[in-house]
């Protein structure tokens, strides 16, 4: 079994709040975590914005981009965009943004998993919306 991180739980990893111990769980099994190239850039723009907002210091921050970076390197598994993506995004907005808030970013976050995980890999996302997206498309989803 895998895992894919959307960006709500993959910062959990480096930023303790709620839901916090159950990514780290997954991240020390030694579990593969796939990742998208989408969510190495909104993850640095998350703790960025932490940063800003005074949640995290100077430190902190030059600290969490360096492991941020080891882990891309030595943990995660970086699936990047190609043709499909968009096309696939596109696809799940037609199916799903009559009846659902399914925003832009996060219709690319659906369609790395459609396009690149197994049926029985499991989306890891903390954002209930896109959760609740997900489950409608037939994904398993684990909310930590």
């Amino acid at each position: 079994m895998n895992y894919y991180f959307d960006t709500s739980s993959l910062v959990k990893i480096y930023h303790r709040e709620q839901g916090s111990e159950s990514v780290l769980e997954i991240y020390r099994s030694g579990e593969a975590i796939f990742i998208s190239e989408l969510g190495r850039i909104e993850f640095l723009s998350t703790i960025h914005r932490k940063y800003r907002e005074s949640e995290i210091d100077t430190d902190t921050l030059d600290a969490l981009m360096q492991r941020f970076e080891d882990d891309i390197e030595n943990r995660y598994e970086v699936l990047g965009f190609s043709s499909l993506i968009p096309d696939e995004a596109m696809n799940l907005i037609r199916h799903f943004a009559r009846g659902t808030s399914l925003r832009a970013l996060d219709s690319l976050q659906l369609a790395f998993f459609t396009t690149y995980c197994e049926q029985d890999d499991i989306f890891v996302c903390s954002d209930r919306r896109l959760a609740g997206i997900a489950g409608l498309e037939g994904i398993s989803v684990l909310i930590p």
